[in-house]
């Protein structure tokens, strides 16, 4: 497995296609709008799409987030500097079969080989199972709940990265 940087060229279209997938928006929502934060690598951060074999199959995003920017739409308490990560399966061939955590595992390596970056948080709903179950497997835990206007009642997930 690896972690490719996106090239516009290669990637754009199937990301694209992935984010209309029912198993993708049920998660991520509007592709209309989630169709800028995957063509562009986001300010503190970077994106990839996720291969197995050479085969994409998933896409992973992270930056980093200043506490008073997640102070701001409620979410408290989480060190400042934490990156933020967003994750998605979007070839159905490989849901359920650990690519998730997996690729979770080396973003978390690569994340720690900066020192300035002690944690890496997710946020999903606490309706999303099998996303739970991936985070916990690479080594994130329960941080807390909170309730987010779109999605309700979410899990912040954290990993300790030093």
């Amino acid at each position: 497995m690896t972690l490719q940087p996106v090239d516009p060229d290669r990637d754009l279209a199937l990301l694209d296609r992935w984010l209309e997938l029912p198993h993708v928006r049920r998660w991520w929502g509007d592709p209309r709008a989630n169709r800028a934060e995957v063509r562009t690598p986001p300010a503190g951060g970077d994106h990839a799409v996720i291969t197995v074999a050479g085969r994409p199959v998933g896409y992973v995003r992270w930056q980093r987030l200043p506490g008073p920017a997640l102070a701001d739409v409620g979410i408290d308490h989480v060190p400042d500097g934490m990156v933020d990560i967003d994750i998605f399966i979007g070839d159905e061939a490989f849901l359920g079969a650990g690519v998730g955590t997996e690729a979770l595992r080396l973003l978390l390596t690569r994340l720690r080989e900066d020192s300035g970056v002690s944690i890496a948080g997710m946020c999903t709903p606490i309706g999303n199972a099998a996303a739970i179950r991936a985070y916990e497997k690479a080594g994130f835990a329960h941080k807390r709940q909170y309730d987010d206007p779109e999605w309700g009642p979410c899990w912040i997930m954290t990993a300790p990265l030093d």
